[in-house]
């Protein structure tokens, strides 16, 4: 119970490091439908979470996420909290590593990367430099933007509601 699978990945880069091809919101939410489509995921993929910015109105009554919500595309507001940083980055080590078999079993949730994620996650997110001055903390001058989405993830809070019985 518990874990993550990342089994696919749009990463929009030109092929140059920390490099974009400047997509427009609604350019990315339609790719994002279009591959959920062919990889036989449409209705199937749970609300993803994203930076919270993209949830700021840049006109009256509009947003990013919105815009993308309107034609299917749902995210959740990131947890930006105290602190939130360098426990997220935490958190994906202990999930990566809880992945890992052992003797007795696992125990922890963990975190499984499949092949396909190449591009984005497994060639980006392992050699991500740590600051000097913290390290416990990534660089965000490095290409960290797929280890952002993932923490993001990774310490998204669960929502669920569980009945309780009083006599």
């Amino acid at each position: 119970p518990g874990d993550l699978f990342r089994i696919a990945e749009w990463y929009g880069w030109t092929g140059e490091d920390n490099e974009g091809k400047n997509l427009t919101a609604m350019e990315i939410a339609e790719g994002i439908l279009k591959r959920e489509h062919a990889w036989g995921l449409t209705g199937r993929v749970k609300t993803g979470v994203a930076d919270s910015a993209i949830f700021d109105p840049w006109e009256r009554d509009r947003s990013v996420a919105g815009d993308m919500a309107r034609i299917g595309v749902n995210w959740e507001k990131s947890d930006k909290g105290p602190g939130s940083r360098k426990q997220g980055w935490e958190q994906i080590r202990s999930r990566l590593k809880a992945a890992l078999p052992s003797p007795g079993g696992r125990e922890d949730p963990g975190l499984f990367v499949c092949q396909r994620c190449h591009d984005g996650f497994i060639r980006t997110v392992p050699d991500l430099p740590r600051l000097e001055k913290d390290l416990d903390d990534v660089d965000t001058g490095a290409e960290d933007h797929v280890g952002d989405e993932v923490r993001y993830r990774v310490r998204r809070r669960r929502r669920e509601v569980s009945a309780w019985r009083f006599h």
